[in-house]
């Protein structure tokens, strides 16, 4: 790659251009569908496998339909929908015990060979015998197969791609399910005039066969689908399988988009089939030859199947990322809504037309991509059982129903008796698509959340409230065996439900190990009433047990403090020593107070650190301010834990010699003990304004966060110009983004500046689409398309890495404005790596009611993720581009833009 640059230099004689890339004119409409060149192979094979079953259901769609109609009788038909909705029934029960357990790629490819011996026999019964069963057999195979193939297909596409390649590719694979369709359409017209149309189930039998030997060659040497997770197997199937259908139906009950998703599949097939009966009763009777129908049947599948193609094609995937999916999951129960009050007012064939047009054209192109986005909402594990639940319980009982439904409306007036429910019914749709709608948000933030792990402080705040049963597993929590565990749910029990707290932590010190004991003691201790605290023996485990007993009993300045003092000051242990101080400086009697004052002198000029440390505790309670001069010269000890308990004294005394303790703790500060350091931040407050100011701005950039807090809280209780301070801080670009989050945090956890947290938000987007469209730059040309070693990789990776951050920034900057918890989830699922909970969390951002993130931040992530979104234009070019980053303020960016352009790999 060097000696390509090397000789464009020398040809050219001054500096290299970057000449950018011309793709040719097939990649080029690749990209127009919104394809990327790594999905080619894999979009391929799924365009023929769908061409092909698109074919296959157009034959058999309108032979069944015709052969039905005129020889079997469309007064047989509400009696044939009750039948398919009991056949249906059986078969998707079957089909939900199998849908996760079977990769779905040889379930597929099983179902396609069932279907092809199924077709052949009854091709063969309805050629060479007069049975007149064969026609509604033939019937019922066609709108089983159409149900459960569609389902399965759809599921088995979405286990090959994540969620934002579904999105993009998945109307263009039900594109090509409709270009099979038309295909499918003009050859069964062929059939019926030349041949007959009793011939088309042979044809779609074969058609069958090779999507079978397709599915077989592309899945030939053991290759599974990537997405596709399989369940644990064994013995005991049945059961198990019965099991999981039970899950299912517990979970619809869970899950408000699962349920109202259901309930509206139900209203839907009784207006859509209601509809169909009017319909077809009316081309029935328009249409008296067989083949006349039949051909009517192949030229609207193929007006359909060319009409859908081109709204998905052209229209359904920019429709979707331009509205959303809830906007686009109501048009399809509007359209039904007006095509059954076209059948009311208007009826006739243009009319009866119409409502197949909307059930063939609407529903593949609209309704069915709209419909998998929706799902893709519910957990992975729960994805194919409640497709086919839906399919296996809704769907049978709605045909039911209806085949009921009309079969005692022919005695009364069938057009207006049918078509009223119809009507009805499609309200209630639309009604439910509202609903649904409303869910699928909090579904989708649901099944992130079950991915993610929350942070100790997050927990935390999950114990703030009244909920019982939370109340008792926080209980369950403390009780556990493992004291480390029971130390940590403490923790959340005291945040959250501080009354309730003592009793349990209390009972579960009895069993615990000393040094946990002590930790339980000192946590539940400011909480205990002053009659349990006299209850409390005085001699403890060990000396660090017995003196926090010790302070707690002197705490409350009982009648036997004296006696607990002068026992404390008579002991040889010095931290035994330290209660007794501290009690002494709080009684009530002076001479305490110049007794405790005396002892504390003679332990701050000991040579042992035990006694220092035990010193250095004691006065950061009682606040002595004539000791400072002491401290500040303990500030020197070699000990950093005395340099420590030093800084955390005069932090506490509020009060010392400016000029001396400054040198001292800058000096200190260069410590690699990060308590250490805080202690140093903490003693800030005691410099001039200007001093500790600046000090604390470079300590909010410090590695640790402990350190970058201590300074946070600093600043906040001693700097009058603290808003300002921060706001020029966080938009400082030559910041570490990870410290600038860290103070973020610290901000919305105290409620602070949240004015100004917009004006941040935008400053990082604007900062990640700059950076962003850099990237997108070095893609485009050829540099970027052929230099992948190197500093120019070095310089891609950092650009990606640096774009994340942002976007993690804008967002951490955002909760408090928006939801927090939404926001929340969706920076944890887009610092992990599973592309699928990424795509969901995108999904999320696109119904924030904020502009700023479901428009600008939104789109930056579509395009960062391959989805096909353009790039926001801010650079003329990439050799513009590359120079804003050779002067950007990010030291680290810089310096590698630089270290590409004396790798050869960028011109001057």
């Amino acid at each position: 790659m060097r000696r390509r640059f090397a000789e464009c230099k020398i040809k050219r004689g001054g500096a290299i251009e970057i000449a950018e890339h011309h793709e040719p004119l097939g990649n080029r409409l690749i990209r127009h569908f919104g394809i990327e060149v790594r999905e080619i192979r894999a979009f391929g094979y799924f365009a023929l496998l769908f061409f092909l079953l698109g074919a296959g259901l157009a034959l058999g769609r309108g032979s069944s339909n015709s052969l039905f109609l005129k020889r079997f009788g469309v007064a047989h038909l509400p009696e044939t929908y009750a039948i398919i909705g009991l056949t249906l029934f059986v078969a998707s029960m079957g089909y939900a015990a199998l849908a996760d357990r079977l990769r779905p790629e040889r379930l597929l490819w099983g179902v396609l060979l069932v279907l092809a011996a199924l077709l052949g026999v009854n091709w063969t019964l309805i050629v060479y015998t007069d049975l007149m069963f064969a026609y509604p057999v033939y019937f019922i195979i066609f709108e089983l197969v159409s149900e459960l193939l569609a389902l399965h297909a759809t599921l088995y596409f979405s286990c090959n791609f994540d969620s934002l390649q579904v999105k993009r590719l998945l109307p263009l694979g039900l594109a090509s399910l409709q270009a099979g369709g038309m295909c499918g359409g003009i050859g069964l017209a062929g059939i019926a005039a030349y041949s007959g149309s009793q011939h088309a189930a042979a044809a779609w039998a074969v058609l069958a066969l090779l999507a079978a030997a397709l599915v077989a060659k592309h899945h030939g040497k053991g290759k599974v689908s990537p997405f596709y997770r399989p369940q644990r197997r064994g013995g005991g199937e049945l059961r198990r399988a019965l099991d999981q259908v039970l899950q299912g139906i517990r979970f619809t009950g869970r899950s408000a988009l699962l349920r109202f998703a259901s309930i509206g599949i139900f209203f839907m097939v009784v207006a859509l089939y209601c509809a169909s009966y009017a319909s077809k009763a009316v081309l029935v009777v328009a249409f008296p030859n067989e083949a006349e129908l039949t051909i009517v049947f192949g030229v609207l599948a193929f007006v359909t199947g060319a009409t859908a193609l081109l709204i998905q094609a052209f229209f359904t995937g920019k429709l979707l990322l331009r509205f959303g999916v809830r906007t686009m999951n109501l048009v399809f129960p509007l359209t039904t809504i007006a095509v059954v009050c076209g059948m009311i007012f208007f009826p006739g064939v243009a009319a009866a037309l119409v409502v197949m047009l909307n059930r063939h054209v609407v529903m593949p192109a609209i309704r069915n991509p709209v419909r998998s986005l929706l799902f893709e909402a519910l957990p992975d594990w729960m994805q194919g059982r409640a497709r086919a639940l839906s399919l296996g319980l809704v769907l049978p009982l709605a045909l039911f129903a209806s085949g009921l439904l009309l079969h005692f409306s022919q005695s009364i007036k069938p057009g207006l008796a049918v078509l009223l429910p119809a009507l009805l019914a499609a309200f209630l749709f639309f009604y439910l698509s509202i609903r649904m709608n409303a869910a699928y948000v909090h579904s989708m933030l649901m099944t992130l959340k079950e991915k993610l792990y929350l942070p100790e402080g997050q927990a935390g705040e999950l114990g703030r409230g009244e909920d019982a049963q939370l109340l008792e597993e926080l209980i369950n929590g403390v009780k556990h065996g493992d004291d480390q565990v029971a130390l940590a749910y403490a923790r959340v029990l005291i945040s959250g439900f501080p009354a309730q707290a003592a009793d349990v932590i209390l009972e579960r010190m009895r069993t615990a190990s000393v040094r946990t004991r002590d930790a339980l003691l000192r946590l539940v201790g400011p909480c205990l009433p002053h009659q349990l605290v006299k209850r409390l023996e005085v001699e403890g485990g060990d000396a660090h047990e017995t003196s926090t007993r010790l302070s707690l009993h002197l705490s409350i300045a009982g009648d036997h403090a004296a006696g607990l003092i002068e026992k404390c000051l008579a002991a040889k242990n010095p931290r035994l020593v330290g209660c007794g101080i501290v009690g002494a400086f709080q009684h009530e009697d002076e001479e305490w107070a110049h007794r405790g004052a005396h002892v504390l002198e003679v332990m701050l000029r000991s040579d042992q650190e035990t006694t220092l440390l035990s010193a250095l505790e004691a006065l950061r309670t009682v606040r002595a301010t004539a000791f400072s001069g002491r401290i500040c010269s303990l500030l020197s000890h070699p000990s950093p834990r005395v340099q420590r308990g030093c800084l955390q004294a005069l932090a506490a005394i509020g009060r010392a010699e400016i000029e001396r303790i400054d040198p001292l703790v800058e000096s200190i500060y260069a410590s690699r003990d990060h308590q250490l350091r805080a202690a140093c931040v903490r003693c800030y407050a005691l410099l001039e304004p200007s001093r500790r100011d600046s000090l604390c701005l470079r300590a909010l950039s410090d590695n640790h966060p402990l350190v970058a807090m201590t300074a946070m809280d600093t600043l906040h209780q001693c700097s009058e110009n603290f808003g300002t301070l921060l706001l020029s801080w966080l938009c400082d670009q030559t910041i570490r983004p990870r410290a600038q989050e860290v103070v973020l945090d610290y901000l919305k956890l105290h409620g602070l500046l949240l004015h100004v947290l917009p004006t941040v938000a935008e400053s990082k987007i604007a900062t990640a689409e700059m950076m962003a469209h850099v990237l997108y730059l070095l893609d485009k040309s050829v540099l970027g398309m052929d230099s992948a070693e190197g500093a120019n990789a070095l310089f891609r990776i950092v650009l990606r890495e640096r774009v994340g951050q942002a976007i993690r920034l804008a967002l951490a900057a955002l909760e408090p404005i928006v939801d927090r918890n939404r926001l929340r989830i969706v920076r944890a699922s887009l610092h992990g790596r599973d592309r699928r909970q990424v795509a969901r969390a995108i999904e999320a951002l696109s119904h924030v009611d904020l502009p700023l993130v479901s428009g600008r931040l939104r789109n930056l992530l579509l395009s960062l993720n391959g989805s096909g979104m353009s790039q926001r234009m801010i650079f003329p070019d990439a050799l513009t581009a590359l120079n804003w980053a050779r002067h950007s303020a990010d030291e680290w960016l810089r310096e590698c833009a630089l270290a590409d352009r004396s790798a050869g790999g960028v011109g001057a």
